[in-house]
């Protein structure tokens, strides 16, 4: 059972998977194609098949096994050796959904083309391959010879193989002498990919293709002497852990080799770490070279600007003396300023003095004005106590007036009081009013004047 692999995308499941493809074409007849699947998006799907279909066609992919399952249209169909790399859009409405179906495939032969390969990138590729076999082991399916044309590779996630149908070049040796295969058998043929992906030629080169098969049988594989990185060849020791590796699974003897391709993959995985090391120690060496070879530059700069700064330096000494007779004259400036600026202070401090003798004559000029303001206040000062003494005098007149008035209202509502009892006695006594001002009381008692306007009641008043 092949087993489904999820890619760092999470919307994107990698799977490999069998299912028929139906799809129209221009006569409107259905074709049925089969085909595996390598790439499975949410709108799209990357498949690998043997036949072709016409892009823009209508397809119909059902593979409910992996849950992908439904209609849509051909994006791509692009031939790889002898199979083809077919993007399937799901449905119209997603046709420009950023998660578009993956972009086709590279094959194993389009690498070898670019051989050697820096290690880096060579590793990369060979964790691919290694990953597909990986998966293909886990189901039972052992290969024995591959043709680098049917080795399908995604952006990422594990490479899509086909198994050749004919012993290729790339072949195990007990498989090319009539055994059959198993995952040893795999594991020289992945060694024999990754000797010419990092040389640059097969590692049993021949003439021709049965000169290489039978180089493969009888023969030994050429010894690496170098590698490569971006800069160019580095010695194959500085990767030597690397080349055991290959070396060792181009063993003649099955027994000999890495025996299982979880291994292979372990052993690449600790490869790749060893590379990041190696390449940053030879990036270290190469910065050394290029600075040893900066600093020699410089020197020969330097010593070709010595040279001509020697030569200059009889006028430096020159323009030397001649500012030194301008600093001088600049001195004698300097201290012809200074006497100028002491005259000066000299001035200010006779000024600082007449300053000083017209501020005491001015104290002097203003004591007499001093006395006459406080013979001033003290005279102020009476005119205040006499007129605060008047005030006291008029309260205290208003004071008596006021009394006054109460007493003269007393004595005046005694006369009206007294006018009223006289004429009442006058009425019972036959007295008569002999004066319009007074009031007679009858015999033997004094005359009252009356004031004519009261009208008050009579009140009794005691003689």
């Amino acid at each position: 059972m092949k087993k489904e692999r999820k890619s760092r995308c999470d919307t994107r499941v990698r799977a490999e998977f069998s299912t028929q493809l139906k799809w129209v074409d221009e006569s409107g007849a259905w074709n049925h194609v089969e085909a595996r699947g390598v790439d499975v998006s949410k709108s799209g799907a990357c498949v690998v098949a043997r036949e072709p279909i016409q892009t823009g066609a209508s397809i119909h992919v059902d593979a409910p096994k992996f849950n992908v399952r439904g209609a849509g249209n051909v994006r791509y169909c692009t031939r790889k050796g002898n199979l083809y790399s077919i993007g399937i859009q799901f449905s119209p409405e997603a046709a420009s959904s950023i998660d578009a179906p993956p972009p086709p495939l590279t094959d194993y032969h389009e690498v070898l083309q670019n051989a050697p390969l820096p290690v880096p990138v060579a590793l990369s590729r060979a964790l691919q391959l290694v990953d597909g076999l990986r998966i293909d082991h886990d189901s039972g399916h052992f290969y024995g010879t591959l043709d680098p044309a049917e080795i399908l590779f995604p952006e990422s996630g594990p490479a899509f193989l086909s198994a050749a149908d004919s012993p290729a070049v790339y072949a195990a040796p007990e498989v090319l002498e009539g055994r059959s295969a198993d995952m040893r058998s795999d594991v020289f043929v992945f060694a024999s990919l990754l000797y010419h992906l990092l040389t640059g030629r097969h590692p049993f080169a021949g003439q021709d293709a049965a000169e290489t098969r039978r180089a493969v049988i009888e023969g030994q594989p050429a010894v690496i002497e170098s590698l490569f990185e971006d800069g160019g060849p580095v010695p194959a020791g500085e990767y030597a852990g690397l080349v055991r590796l290959v070396m060792s699974c181009l063993s003649k003897n099955p027994g000999v080799r890495v025996q299982r391709m979880q291994l292979v993959y372990l052993e690449l995985r600790l490869q790749v770490v060893s590379a990041r090391r190696s390449g940053a120690a030879l990036a270290a060496r190469r910065v050394g070279t290029v600075l040893r070879e900066e600093i020699g530059r410089v020197e020969q700069a330097l010593t070709a600007g010595l040279e001509e700064r020697y030569l200059s330096l009889v006028e430096l000494q020159h323009a030397a003396g001649e500012m030194q007779q301008r600093i001088q004259s600049v001195v004698e400036a300097q201290e012809a300023l200074r006497s100028e600026i002491r005259q000066l202070e000299k001035g200010v401090a006779a000024v600082g003095e007449t300053a000083t003798h017209v501020e005491s004559d001015l104290a002097e000029a203003t004591r007499p004005t001093t006395a006459v303001e406080e013979a001033l206040l003290a005279q102020i000062a009476v005119l205040e106590q006499q007129i605060q003494s008047q005030d006291q005098s008029i309260d205290a007149l208003q004071t008596a007036v006021s009394q006054s008035e109460d007493l003269l209202e007393r004595v005046v509502e005694a006369l009206g009081s007294l006018e009223s009892f006289v004429l009442e006695h006058s009425d019972d006594n036959g007295a008569t009013v002999d004066s319009p001002i007074g009031v007679g009381f009858g015999e033997g008692e004094d005359w009252v004047p009356i004031d004519a306007g009261h009208c008050g009641e009579p009140q009794a008043v005691n003689s």
